[in-house]
């Protein structure tokens, strides 16, 4: 996807190319992993992290040499190592993080009380008018 950029330069947008998978389970080899992911395209990367002695599944990492064929094994459904269905999402690339989306901040509504003990609803970050006047 292309973003505009300054002086009417377009450059592309960051791509994630990193798979997060869950619910791996705790024997599963690096190459099991890939041999699950390598029909979607072209894998750089793939890790199983060691699971926590307690732990009965662990995740791992898929990287893929393109963004597309990390999106498409996002949606792949029915995905299984031994009896365990796998779950994935795109991982962040960190060397990206600059680059990522922004995230939207919410709003909340404050209810509060006034000095009569009047219900006073402001906005998170808005100060009411008595308080502008004091400063």
């Amino acid at each position: 996807m292309a973003v505009g950029g300054g002086g009417g330069k377009m450059k592309e947008a960051p791509e994630w190319t990193t798979v997060h998978v869950a619910n791996i389970p705790l024997e599963t080899h690096r190459n099991e992993l890939e041999q699950a992911f390598q029909h979607v395209g072209p894998i750089k990367k793939c890790f199983v992290v060691k699971g926590k002695p307690d732990a009965k599944t662990t995740i791992g990492f898929v990287t893929f040499a393109m963004g597309v064929d990390a999106n498409a094994a996002v949606d792949l459904k029915d995905v299984k190592l031994g009896e365990n269905q796998l779950r994935m999402k795109l991982a962040p690339n960190t060397k990206l993080k600059n680059d990522k989306p922004a995230r939207v901040k919410k709003e909340h509504t404050v209810v509060d009380e006034d000095e009569e003990g009047a219900e006073v609803k402001t906005e998170e970050g808005e100060e009411d008018e008595e308080e502008k006047k004091k400063q």
